[in-house]
């Protein structure tokens, strides 16, 4: 015997395959269709559905066929061009990360060669103290 549960998995099952602008009438339709089976055959089990009304994927698929051919064909472009967007819409955040990460790569070697290296630099004496000032290239001494 088929519960309530069984039919909600098959029709949630459905809906995942049946475009949007159809899935609103079917999602309505197809529970009340299920259960005027279940009512007129009460022993039904999941099996004698699947028999009846086809898989979940055979049912989504004919209903496809049932539809306008127009409106089907405008569906499954709407569809093909979506995944496009999707694409575009990944292609383009990689790139901005990309450039990102190139951007503070380029600032930081230019960081790296504004750093002023002293190399081998002996003081005359220990008094004397060198300051190397951050804004500019001059030195002091004191």
């Amino acid at each position: 015997m088929i519960n309530q549960r069984d039919i909600a998995k098959y029709v949630k099952q459905v809906g995942k395959r049946c475009p949007a602008p159809y899935r609103r009438k079917l999602m309505t339709e197809l529970p009340d269709n299920l259960a005027d089976f279940v009512n007129d055959n009460p022993e039904a089990s999941m099996e004698d559905i699947l028999k009846h009304f086809g898989s979940p994927e055979k049912f989504a698929d004919e209903c496809l066929l049932t539809m306008d051919e127009t409106k089907r064909r405008n569906i499954l472009h709407r569809a093909a061009w979506s995944g496009k967007v999707v694409c575009m819409g990944i292609a383009m955040a990689i790139a901005i990360v990309l450039g990102v990460i190139a951007i503070a790569a380029i600032r930081r070697e230019d960081a790296a060669d504004s750093v002023v290296h002293i190399d081998n630099m002996a003081a005359e004496s220990s008094e004397h103290v060198i300051i190397i000032d951050d804004d500019t290239t001059s030195f002091e001494s004191n």
